[in-house]
């Protein structure tokens, strides 16, 4: 099928801004979501060479290293990414899901020993205007990250107590529950920042719509959202194990149909898809993720543009002070 072209906004739609800088203090509305794609530059090039702009962009950054993957290349394994680079290469963009890795360094973190690397990194999202939702340790509760959660919640807040300090406006935070099960079997709530540091709470969406228990993982955490007053965001998402090129008529039915379900559901502000051929990328090859890329089917490809038409998803120039709401 041929390409959309990186200027048709048919389908996905950039959401223009007056001025970077304008998007202070806006999250997507009720009903209104926005859509965001990553995670590797190559991912998101082959995304928007062959279907269309999203409205923005996901990365992940270690705070080791500060805005290296911001403003140079990072290459870990997962794919490369350069952040300023995709914004010079699409102006348009108006978001970022950003996600900051600190495992095992959080309490470095939290008594202040990456501050400058904080700082540097905060100074670059103030300067770029555009939304950016900040995940400090996400997947915080997943037993891989065995993070302590006193740790994570002292690191959370020195992340949000800087940017603040530095007069940042156009940051977001994202609390981001793996929505699996939990480090040491302990409730999601031991984890929390706090209402007063975190703007929307966060999960991960890969095969849990597909199995009862943890589909109710996700309900459970959604209401949580709900009763804190906080909007919810899918800060990860892709149909891992399919692979589309040969399997996308039962991936739509299977997950697809079963994630947009829950987005319309739980009202998602703001969705992050993962466009990935996943074995060409080291970190992830021979771990049967799949080829999860829109454009590798074209009857995925079809029913991701039909979707993208509903009323839901946020049209160009509709994250305004009509179509937003504040912190």
């Amino acid at each position: 099928m041929a390409p959309l072209g990186r200027n048709c906004a048919l389908l996905f739609y950039v959401v223009h801004i007056s001025g970077r800088a304008s998007v202070d203090g806006l999250i997507p509305a009720e009903g209104r979501t926005l859509l965001l794609v990553g995670q590797d530059s190559h991912s998101i090039n082959g995304f928007v060479d062959a279907v269309g702009m999203p409205s923005g962009f996901s990365a992940y950054i270690s705070v080791l290293n500060g805005t290296k993957g911001l403003t140079e290349p990072l290459r870990n394994g997962g794919g490369a990414s350069n952040v300023d680079s995709l914004l010079q290469k699409f102006p348009d963009a108006t978001a970022l899901n950003l996600a900051i890795w600190m495992v095992g360094h959080e309490a470095e973190v939290a008594s202040g020993d990456y501050d400058a690397e904080i700082d540097a990194i905060a100074t670059w999202v103030k300067s770029r205007g555009i939304a950016v939702y900040l995940r400090p340790g996400y997947e915080f509760d997943g037993p891989w990250n065995h993070c302590n959660p006193s740790k994570f919640i002292a690191s959370f807040r020195r992340f949000v107590t800087r940017f603040r300090a530095l007069g940042v406006s156009n940051a977001f935070w994202v609390w981001h529950t793996a929505a699996a099960s939990t480090y040491q079997g302990r409730p999601r709530r031991d984890w929390y920042p706090g209402d007063e540091y975190v703007n929307l709470f966060g999960l991960s969406v890969f095969l849990q719509v597909l199995n009862n228990t943890e589909t109710q993982w996700l309900r459970d955490f959604a209401r949580f959202a709900a009763a804190s007053g906080k909007p919810l965001m899918i800060c990860e998402s892709t149909p891992k194990g399919y692979v589309l090129p040969v399997a996308g008529r039962t991936a739509w039915r299977e997950w697809f149909r079963s994630t947009f379900g829950f987005v319309e559901d739980f009202d998602v502000r703001v969705f992050a898809y993962i466009n990935a051929q996943w074995d060409l990328l080291p970190m992830w090859t021979g771990q049967g993720w799949g080829d999860t890329r829109i454009e590798s089917n074209s009857y995925v490809l079809d029913q991701f543009r039909h979707e993208m038409t509903k009323p839901r998803w946020l049209a160009s120039g509709a994250l305004n002070s009509s179509n937003a709401r504040t912190r």
